[in-house]
């Protein structure tokens, strides 16, 4: 899908990637914590259809046989890494998780730079979506990613996009979004931003607590803005630094408004699309 049909499809709440946080006590095999997810988020997110991730996290190297048969959904990444949609936090290597993402940053901050070269800044897509969400009369979605998409800056990444036949190679939706800004600010507040984004779109607390970006059931990147993304960064990342090292987390990709038809599945981590 090219990124202007992305920006055309996009609904009130797009599919989101939530974390959800287990007690230590929890079998981390796979089917194991995939139900006990589900029952986490029927009690916090309750009828949000949710399914494992294909990865979010970097493990940490060295893990034995034993270790590994720990992990949920083990995959073997580029440069021999080995990720994971989760597992016991004190198996995950965190920071090689933010530092694979800052490479990824770096790289598409001099892709973005030269595309957009000679355009002015542009407002990302939140401002023009909070304003619908004001107005959904008065400001039609439809008004909304037309003005969006206008925006010189804006129109020469989906011209880049619709031209790019590998879907591999395009923009990604936060591209869009939060990390527009964060391309704006240079290459240190990208870098910054992105090494955050391991932490998906919401994260679920063993209690059943559920942290957002912005208040209500958690909704797609590319409607957040990026002071309320670097804020969920902050509180989310203080709460896994808090965890037992048993505990058990895992990705998960949810649709909080159901079926969306056009819209990527994002997963965090090194799978930023």
């Amino acid at each position: 899908m090219t990124a202007p049909a992305i920006i055309a499809a996009v609904p009130a709440t797009a599919r989101a990637v939530v974390l959800g946080c287990l007690p230590p006590t929890t079998d981390s095999h796979p089917d194991a914590a995939a139900a006990a997810v589900s029952d986490l988020l029927g009690r916090a997110l309750a009828g949000v259809p949710a399914a494992v991730a294909a990865t979010g996290f970097v493990a940490r190297p060295g893990l034995g046989p034993p270790e590994r048969a720990r992990l949920i959904r083990p995959t073997v990444l580029c440069d021999g890494l080995l990720g994971c949609a989760g597992g016991p936090v004190g198996l995950l290597d965190l920071a090689a998780t933010a530092a694979v993402l800052e490479l990824f940053a770096e790289a598409r901050w001099h892709q973005v730079r030269r595309v957009t070269a000679g355009t002015g800044p542009a407002l990302p897509y939140h401002h023009f979506y909070d304003r619908h969400l004001l107005d959904p009369a008065g400001y039609p979605l439809g008004r909304a990613n037309a003005e969006f998409a206008a925006q010189p800056r804006v129109a020469a990444m989906l011209a880049r996009d619709t031209a790019e036949p590998d879907p591999d190679l395009r923009f990604d939706c936060d591209d869009y979004g939060p990390g527009l800004p964060a391309h704006q600010g240079g290459l240190a507040d990208l870098v910054g931003y992105a090494a955050g984004c391991f932490l998906g779109d919401a994260l679920v607390t063993s209690a059943g607590e559920l942290i957002t970006p912005h208040p209500g059931r958690p909704r797609g990147r590319l409607t957040h803005s990026l002071p309320a993304r670097l804020s969920y960064h902050a509180r989310a990342g203080a709460h896994l630094a808090s965890l037992d090292p048993r505990s058990v987390i895992v990705a998960l990709v949810c649709d909080p408004a159901g079926p969306t038809a056009g819209i990527p599945n994002p997963t965090p981590g090194t799978e930023p699309r």
